[in-house]
């Protein structure tokens, strides 16, 4: 996943501020509703600490190859796949930085009891 997203960043290099700029904000505000809405989803239902966090993981990391093959395959259209190339690479940060947050304000007695 990651090096086709960073393949469709690298062949259009020359624009890829403008393109960071144009689909940055809105992939990092995607990428933290979908972080938030996995692990707030999962807390509703109960779920324990460490699987509401393991929720918002999978519902926040997104498989963007799908979304580019489609794009740069079947649609032949770079600028089609620079919104999921842009997300490929925030998401990683993204949920890296809400991981620790959500982790570190919790006691560490209540993240090191297993699951179940």
């Amino acid at each position: 996943m990651l090096p086709l997203a960073f393949g469709a960043i690298l062949g259009e290099r020359d624009d890829l501020g403008e393109y960071v700029r144009q689909a940055g904000i809105v992939t990092t505000l995607f990428c933290l509703a979908s972080l938030t809405i996995g692990y707030l989803g999962a807390k509703a239902l109960r779920l324990t600490e460490r699987q509401a966090i393991a929720s918002s993981m999978e519902v926040g990391i997104h498989n963007t190859t799908v979304a580019l093959t489609i794009a740069l395959s079947v649609l032949a259209s770079t600028e089609v796949a620079i919104p999921s190339a842009v997300y490929s690479i925030v998401m990683y940060i993204v949920a890296a930085a809400f991981g620790m947050l959500i982790t570190r304000r919790r006691p560490d007695r209540e993240l090191a009891q297993p699951a179940g």
